[in-house]
């Protein structure tokens, strides 16, 4: 039988990892729930991705700058870097959702969640370097 590793004795990068995915997961459930409700509001697929992308961001940059890097310092200069990097995920995934939902034969929520996950990965990278990269140093 194997013991659960407690998250203080895990490698500190691992342990940031595994918890920017689950805040990014509940960023992930509130940028879904969001897009759900804006589309059945009847806006734009596009329009409903950028804010509901957005929304999502802006929990993960709260939990993680709290929570997970525990800054303190630099807020403005991270929030902007963070929704900079989020915009550009926005926008690319917003283009890349409205240029496939007319060719696809599947739901609009599961052709989301198949483009998330790469821009969300992009993310990831783009924010653990340029974001929170001073972290530590």
């Amino acid at each position: 039988m194997t013991r659960a590793i407690a998250p203080s004795r895990l490698n500190p990068e691992l342990h940031r990892l595994l918890l920017y995915a689950g805040f990014g997961l509940l960023g992930l459930a509130t940028d879904f729930l969001l897009f759900t409700w804006l589309r059945d509001f009847g806006l734009q697929i596009g329009f409903s991705n950028s804010l509901s992308y957005l929304a999502g961001t802006l929990l993960s940059f709260t939990l993680n700058f709290r929570f997970n890097f525990r800054s303190e310092t630099e807020l403005w200069r991270r929030l902007g870097s963070f929704v900079v990097i989020a915009a550009l995920g926005a926008t690319g995934s917003s283009l890349v959702i409205s240029a496939l939902a007319p060719l696809v034969q599947f739901s609009e929520l599961l052709l989301k969640a198949l483009i998330t996950v790469p821009f969300l990965a992009g993310q990831y990278v783009a924010n653990r370097i340029v974001t929170f990269g001073r972290i530590g140093r």
